[in-house]
């Protein structure tokens, strides 16, 4: 049963996690109020709930963050809930984490945006060529392609993206591309990581 726990993704296992440490700090919270007559208040329960779901996570070595994630989880729902704001916030706040850490859960991939310096010494390592191809695999918003794009105006570049709302990352891209004047940018959606390696191995076998 273990085993087939630690082959769970960490964002499930979190959630078993939690639910195991809630049965257990509700079930302290009472035998507390039966003994001594003491009503431990909501945020304090949540935070020991956090604590277990912490001690449990350092336990099975999940990621560090999953573990701070577990630690703060419950005392930030019950200050959140103090605040009193808006219903529809929360839903906001709810598609826009969706959006960003979609394939954080599904793929283990973290969202990670390539910054103008990692952009310049790939221009750098690939300038040398003559009619370079280009596939970005993971390419997100196409800021890569665009920069190599920009800076190789002779290369050829494509994107391939795993995430859901590829309808946003195409149409930025190409609203982009008009903008750079160049018509041989094109991005594609992978369904699945599997593809994603299977393209990469293509790639590079081809080259």
């Amino acid at each position: 049963m273990l085993h087939s726990f630690l082959l769970l993704r960490p964002s499930f296992q979190s959630i078993i996690l939690q639910i195991i440490a809630a049965v257990i700090a509700y079930s302290g919270v009472q035998i507390i109020a039966g003994l001594i007559g003491f009503e431990v208040p909501v945020f304090w329960q949540m935070t020991g709930q956090g604590l277990i779901a912490f001690a449990l996570s350092i336990l099975l070595k999940l990621p560090w963050w999953w573990c701070f994630i577990q630690l703060v989880f419950g005392p930030l729902v019950v200050l959140a809930l103090a605040l009193q704001l808006p219903g529809w916030l929360y839903l906001v706040g709810f598609f826009l984490l969706v959006f960003v850490f979609w394939n954080s859960a599904d793929d283990r991939v973290p969202l990670y945006l390539t910054n103008q310096h990692t952009d310049d010494k790939l221009a750098l390592l690939i300038g040398s060529k003559q009619d370079v191809a280009f596939v970005d695999l993971g390419s997100g918003f196409g800021g890569t392609i665009l920069s190599l794009a920009r800076q190789l105006p002779t290369g050829n570049f494509s994107g391939v993206e795993t995430a859901r709302d590829m309808s946003c990352f195409s149409l930025s891209l190409k609203s982009r591309s008009r903008a750079t004047g160049r018509k041989d940018i094109s991005v594609m959606q992978a369904t699945s990581v599997a593809v994603l390696i299977l393209l990469k191995v293509m790639y590079f076998h081809a080259i």
